[in-house]
């Protein structure tokens, strides 16, 4: 599901898009509403972050409630109209900290009962709609049962529609890019402290957006602005994706830099992107989910992965992601050859010298990032490979250059040993003939770039 868009929702009273709320500050709806204002959607968050109410705008597009005090109680009820923009089966659903109800056109469809300290959800069932009709909406929220004493309470109306039932700002968005030669669709995510996703797509309606601009022009750029993952239902039909995090003030200039082709993209990806939400590693659950850990003061938590994080679990698991940590594509191209490992000395602390050649093969200067992994015997019980040098390498079209990445095993990061929890020891590997035979199969050696334009790290995910 993805929240209700405002374009499809209007308010008792007035223009524009959203719907009335009416605020009380208890949680019983008693005497008259303190606040009346038009929400532009039902998204309502109250907590730390209206402490400090500078710190809001990361975390959410929409405006605080309106409040004296983070703890303060509180309750509301929303009114309006919602519009299909399609005909077709809908569901409409509740999730928050709290009691809520929905009613449309005079029928009660859900409840949503609260518990203390738990996240609770309610879903209609299927509501044959029709487009263009106006249904009346009523919902009631309160905020009694917070999450603890600085979290009163949250409230979010999500739906599931039929397939291209498209809001009427994503079909003015489609029509502008069907008018144009190429369309730059710029999706982020809305999160920060104490407001992790619940999921790893897209929020709101920013798939859907992606699909209807694609249908209507195929040469469209999306640009990714994340903390991290991200799903990608619509990859396949994509020319081009550029990851640029969160960017800060100069990222538009920085952007348009890159997207103009003023700037080679050259980043790699310092983690990995799964298929799904399902295709993780097992092992990677949220500690206060757990039925025997719900206290939030409980500062015990059981990391179950072990030493399989990040791209260790995906390998371990054989689990095919959707970008591997370390991806990254750039305007132009490198071919590596001839690579050789040596190193100086038998003893086990001398420092090993992988090298090798690097071509830029393509027609623009650019950088690469190469990456060297190292495989330990199997009864280390160490994932495949892990990460023991890189080195970056800027290149002008056409040009080659000998690389050098050393690997010295009395790093503190201890590249070339495991440790033995059954003898509380670290072990280190004393020869190099394993990291030989892994570079003639073509594992450890991945060829990358890396570049970095005002504040701007962008990462070129997929060119055509």
């Amino acid at each position: 599901m993805t929240a209700v868009p405002s374009t499809v929702l209007s308010p008792t009273s007035g223009s524009g898009h959203g719907l009335t709320a009416y605020y009380w500050n208890n949680t019983s709806f008693q005497g008259s509403p303190a606040t009346i204002r038009t929400e532009r959607q039902i998204k309502y968050d109250t907590g730390f972050l209206s402490t400090f109410g500078a710190w809001g705008p990361g975390t959410s597009q929409f405006p605080l409630p309106p409040l004296d005090a983070a703890n303060e109680p509180q309750s509301v009820v929303y009114d309006g109209t919602i519009t299909a923009p399609k005909t077709g089966a809908y569901r409409l659903a509740l999730s928050g900290y709290g009691d809520a109800t929905l009613t449309l056109d005079g029928r009660q469809i859900i409840t949503m009962s609260g518990a203390d300290a738990t996240k609770s959800d309610a879903t209609s069932p299927v509501l044959e709609l029709t487009a263009g009709v106006a249904y009346r909406l009523h919902v009631t929220y309160q905020a009694n049962h917070p999450f603890n004493s600085l979290e009163p309470g949250t409230l979010l109306l999500q739906w599931s529609t039929p397939a291209a039932a498209y809001s009427p700002a994503i079909r003015s968005a489609a029509a502008a890019a069907r008018r144009t030669d190429a369309a730059v669709v710029y999706v982020r995510t809305y999160e920060g402290e104490q407001r992790d996703r619940v999921a790893l797509k897209l929020p709101e309606s920013a798939n859907q957006l992606v699909n209807a601009v694609r249908a209507a022009n195929p040469h469209t750029v999306v640009v990714l602005a994340n903390s991290g993952p991200v799903t990608m239902p619509w990859l396949a039909r994509i020319p081009a994706v550029v990851e640029t995090y969160f960017g800060g003030q100069e990222q538009g200039e920085a952007l348009a830099r890159v997207l103009w082709g003023d700037v080679n993209p050259s980043g790699h990806l310092p983690t990995t992107y799964p298929r799904s939400d399902s295709a993780v590693p097992s092992g990677v659950t949220n500690p206060w989910a757990l039925a025997d850990n719900r206290d939030v003061t409980n500062l015990d938590v059981p990391y179950g992965e072990g030493i399989n994080v990040g791209y260790k679990g995906y390998d371990t698991q054989h689990i095919t992601p959707l970008f591997p940590f370390g991806y990254g594509l750039s305007y132009t191209t490198f071919r590596p050859s001839g690579l050789r490992v040596t190193r100086a000395g038998t003893s086990a602390t001398t420092p090993i010298r992988v090298r090798f050649t690097v071509k830029n093969t393509g027609t623009r200067a650019g950088a690469q990032v190469s990456q060297v992994y190292l495989g330990l015997p199997g009864r280390a019980g160490e994932p495949p490979k892990r990460l023991v040098g890189y080195t970056r390498t800027t290149l002008a079209a056409g040009q080659s250059k000998v690389v050098t990445v050393t690997i010295n095993p009395g790093n503190p990061s201890r590249p070339m040993s495991y440790f033995d929890v059954a003898a509380n020891a670290w072990h280190r590997r004393r020869h190099v003939s394993r990291l030989r035979r892994q570079q003639r199969a073509g594992h450890p050696a991945q060829h990358h770039v890396h570049s970095r334009h005002g504040r701007l790290s962008a990462n070129l995910m997929r060119h055509g």
